[in-house]
């Protein structure tokens, strides 16, 4: 027997406060602002990514070690 419409609404809201607030504590613009200004979003110099005509990346060949 399922539970009265008015708990299902009740753990709802609870469930939605909760993924709420810790969504809210990730601070995804900062670490991803960081992550482009420690060299990601560097396409110019020595060790720049090089893509091919369709946008791939190339790689070199994978070292075993």
């Amino acid at each position: 027997m399922p539970p009265p419409k008015e708990d299902m609404a009740k753990w709802e809201a609870q469930f939605s406060q909760l993924m709420n607030s810790q969504r809210d504590e990730l601070e995804y613009g900062t670490d991803m602002q960081n992550s482009w200004e420690g060299g990601i979003g560097n396409y110019e110099g020595e060790k720049a990514i090089q893509f091919d005509a369709e946008g791939i990346p190339l790689l070199g060949a994978y070292i075993f070690g």
